[in-house]
């Protein structure tokens, strides 16, 4: 909250794992071998990635099926940096448009415009793609009288025989990236699934639609990461012989992002995947074995370039209460039947009542 004409300046340092990378290209293979699950979840036409408008029919005239998957890549790639134009001015109130609306207005876009045609055009032809939102360093590329940075969108296209990779028709308006992951994009969120969501920067489950201001960018050797602590624990719970339920619960590091967790306990290992700051983790898994015993360390780790590194481990304790309770319901169950047994064969057995006889039936004599 904020007085009136008060002024206050935010500063922030942010450190982040980057990899620069350069594809080989020539490993690519044809759509064939693109694997169905990605096709299926990857080349749908969505709110803002349409086909319409002349983009899957622009695209079938630049993708031949008996090509290469990365000639089809490039050839889409090279269409969109030569249809659009970066329009600085639509950074400070930006509307996305789609890709119809890029394709048909190719001087009033932005990054996502670019994006967005990139993806549609892709999908259209049956070939696997989404977009990473983020920050990207761009110097001069998108400074305005009103914004000097802004986050920023990019693709990533599977090219099988190489894997996912970055796409940044933005970028190829300045320089030749094309089969190159560089140093200055850093990505928030990826939208696959859907088309806008999850937002890069929320509060409380809300877009912030933030916007940079005076952001500079250094590299170091090596990442200097600050002074972490995490949490990690679980509670075994042990319910018959060879059974028993454990809850596991993790607290990822407070002041760090993490990908590549897991936890490891009674020899299996759980994978967590990426871990916003403070994220909280907790969940049930039922084990069968000759584990049902064991209280084996707990250990939250990580896997890095230089190896695993253990965040957190705890040593937990058995409990053996839900066996007891089960124990004992079966021993009740079991003295139930057999009261109702006892009581069954005291029950003095009553003879039955003889009926009168009857009198014998008239016959009509002839």
């Amino acid at each position: 909250n904020l007085k009136p004409h008060q002024h206050l300046t935010v500063t922030t340092d942010v450190t982040t794992d980057v990899k620069y990378l350069e594809y080989d290209l020539t490993a690519s293979k044809k759509k064939a071998d693109i694997p169905a699950s990605l096709v299926a979840q990857y080349t749908n036409q969505t709110m803002y990635w349409q086909f319409g408008g002349g983009v899957k029919d622009q695209a079938a005239k630049l993708a031949r099926d008996d090509a290469a998957v990365i000639d089809n890549v490039k050839a889409i790639n090279q269409y969109v940096i030569d249809t659009l134009s970066y329009n600085k001015n639509k950074i400070k109130l930006n509307i996305r448009q789609g890709s119809e609306k890029a394709l048909a207005n190719p001087n009033n876009v932005v990054c996502l415009e670019y994006a967005d045609l990139t993806i549609a055009m892709l999908r259209s032809q049956g070939i696997p793609a989404r977009m990473p939102v983020g920050y990207a360093y761009s110097g001069s590329l998108k400074a305005t009288d009103t914004v000097s940075d802004s986050l920023h969108a990019w693709v990533e296209v599977y090219v099988p025989g190489i894997g996912w990779m970055t796409l940044d028709p933005t970028w190829g308006e300045k320089f030749d990236n094309f089969g190159r992951s560089d140093l200055d994009h850093m990505a928030f969120a990826v939208w696959g699934a859907h088309d806008q969501t999850p937002s890069a920067v929320m509060s409380g489950g809300s877009d912030l639609n933030y916007q940079y201001e005076q952001t500079t960018i250094g590299y170091l050797p090596k990442l200097q990461l600050t002074a972490v602590s995490s949490h990690v624990g679980a509670k075994h719970y042990v319910v018959a012989p060879f059974v028993s339920l454990d809850y596991l619960v993790a607290d990822a590091p407070k002041q760090t992002v993490t990908d590549n967790n897991h936890l490891t306990f009674l020899g299996q290992t759980f994978e967590l995947g990426s871990l916003a700051p403070n994220q909280h983790v907790g969940f049930f898994h039922l084990n069968f074995g000759s584990h049902w015993r064991s209280t084996d360390t707990i250990k939250f780790t990580r896997t890095t370039s230089d190896g695993t590194v253990v965040l957190a481990s705890a040593q937990p304790t058995s409990n053996y209460l839900p066996s007891l309770v089960l124990l004992g319901a079966l021993v009740f169950a079991a003295l139930v039947s057999l009261v109702v047994r006892l009581r069954a064969r005291k029950q003095p057995v009553e003879p039955s009542p003889i009926a009168p006889p009857t009198a014998p039936e008239k016959v009509d004599e002839l």
